[in-house]
């Protein structure tokens, strides 16, 4: 009898080796990447938002035609810069969206709430605008660039004032929610640790 409880003990313990084991697999194959390119994508995102906000800001006078032509020069040095981390966002979102999918449907292999938190986490940072229209924060701030370069000086007057605000509030959005990224990865490691 005790032979057998010894034995059934064991099979449990090797059973939650096993969990703990293909966690951890799936962290480091899945989880880490993901988090190591968004890390790179947060670095690029504030540094091209802090890059355009000086732009704006070394601006004397928006209303005149050079005013113009440097917001037009802003935007095309933000479309320059979007384009050279594009390849690394395109497969965040992708991963992202297919192990979002993957929660939903029950199907995840991770079996860690932890896993699953970073996972939305991470999904909630990719960006998005506020327009609604499903365009990129980056991509809604060069529409605005461009824009902005075409109105009239009394256009500028009323609307152009607002874009440094607008730079300002993506960038400490863009720090909040990578604030919450880096927590939630903490926490995952941490629950694969505690696993072990």
């Amino acid at each position: 009898m005790v032979e057998l409880l010894l034995k059934l003990i064991d099979r449990v313990i090797d059973l939650k080796k096993y969990q703990a084991d293909r966690l951890k697999k799936a962290v480091e194959s899945d989880l880490d990447p993901v988090f190591d390119e968004l890390m790179a994508v947060h670095g690029d995102y504030v540094r091209m938002f802090e890059d355009a906000l000086a732009q704006l800001m070394a601006i004397e006078d928006s209303t005149t035609t050079l005013g113009r032509q440097k917001l037009a020069a802003a935007a095309e040095a933000l479309r320059h810069r979007r384009l050279e981390f594009e390849p690394v966002r395109a497969k965040i979102m992708a991963m992202s969206a297919e192990m979002g999918r993957s929660i939903a449907d029950g199907s995840s292999n991770w079996g860690c709430r932890e896993a699953e938190q970073f996972v939305r986490d991470t999904m909630e940072y990719l960006p998005r605008g506020n327009l609604g229209d499903g365009k990129s924060r980056a991509t809604t701030l060069l529409a605005l660039l461009y824009g902005a370069s075409v109105l009239t000086p009394d256009q500028m007057h009323r609307h152009g004032a607002g874009l440094p605000p607008l730079i300002r509030a993506t960038i400490d959005e863009c720090r909040s929610k990578w604030d919450r990224v880096c927590v939630s990865y903490a926490q995952l490691k941490t629950a694969v640790r505690e696993a072990q």
